[in-house]
């Protein structure tokens, strides 16, 4: 690696990592992408001197003690010099500093086999894959649209129940107990101050009564981040209900797109959006690697 690495700072580097970006992965909304990064907790970059590679590392509130996100990005022309290389050492004894003891991070399932051969030979395992699901709702057959809930079961929005603080601690409560059933996350449970943002309009739940048995939420850029069911309530079509409330809202305010990403061992989901019509395109997979002190 021929240039030297500083921290990165958004208002001095944020045109040479829009730049890095876009020839790199097509990506080219950085301003969104430093908005979350700034969200995040623990949140360090470095960033090349010349521009051509950029690293981070951070916190969820939801990853286990000493778990750290890593992710590396190197310019097409930079590569196979050592630049990931000694930029992932580097962004490693940042993280390292900040107390991790473990490094999880994410590369294409399809199209970038030297992203994942790249993080294979430097210690990190397949940790789990991830199926991309992609659908212009109004290519969706309006008759699916239209079905009622199960026996018994109302889907009612955020905003509808009311976005009051009671509301959204049970809606914490049903997330994070549902959360506990996902396959494959490294995760442990969040606090109430750490959950969120909320999105009261695209935000829906099943009623049992008084009793809360599902959710679901679709964000402001039509991702689908959260959709299941508490365990008594499974296998009733409880989830094809909330999926369907989410479509309907996202239809409603013009959504062009829906996307979301499901575990790919997660047979029931992934059977869900196929009903509905959603198309798979290339995922993601995650790595893992545990780091000495």
């Amino acid at each position: 690696m021929t240039s030297g690495l500083h921290e990165f700072r958004p208002d001095h580097d944020g045109d040479a990592l829009a730049a890095l970006l876009t020839a790199a992965r097509g990506f080219s909304d950085v301003a969104a992408m430093m908005r979350r990064d700034a969200g995040l907790d623990d949140f360090r970059a470095l960033i090349a001197d010349d521009g051509s590679a950029y690293a981070r590392t951070f916190r969820q509130p939801w990853f286990t003690p000493g778990l750290y996100g890593t992710g590396v990005t190197v310019h097409p022309s930079a590569r196979r010099r050592g630049t990931g290389t000694a930029l992932l050492a580097a962004i490693t004894e940042t993280a390292r500093t900040l107390g991790a003891t473990a490094q999880i991070g994410t590369v294409p399932s399809e199209g970038r086999p030297e992203a994942l051969a790249f993080a294979l030979s430097r210690g990190f395992a397949v940790d789990r894959h991830m199926t991309r699901s992609v659908v212009d709702p109004t290519s969706i057959n309006p008759a699916l649209l239209t079905a009622p809930p199960p026996f018994g079961i109302k889907i009612r929005s955020l905003d509808d129940l009311g976005d009051t603080d009671e509301n959204r601690r049970a809606l914490w409560t049903i997330c994070e107990r549902i959360a506990a059933d996902f396959p494959n996350e490294r995760r442990q449970p969040r606090t109430y101050e750490q959950f969120g943002p909320f999105h009261a309009a695209g935000t829906f739940v099943a009623l049992d009564g008084t009793t809360w048995a599902g959710a679901a939420t679709v964000g402001p850029t039509f991702y689908h981040h959260f959709t299941g069911v508490d365990r008594a309530y499974r296998g009733r079509g409880i989830a094809t209900a909330l999926r369907r409330a989410t479509i309907n809202y996202a239809l409603a305010v013009g959504a062009p797109t829906l996307e979301t990403h499901n575990d790919s061992t997660n047979a029931p989901m992934l059977a869900i959006n196929r009903a509905f019509g959603y198309h798979t395109k290339p995922g993601i997979t995650d790595v893992y690697r545990v780091i000495s002190p």
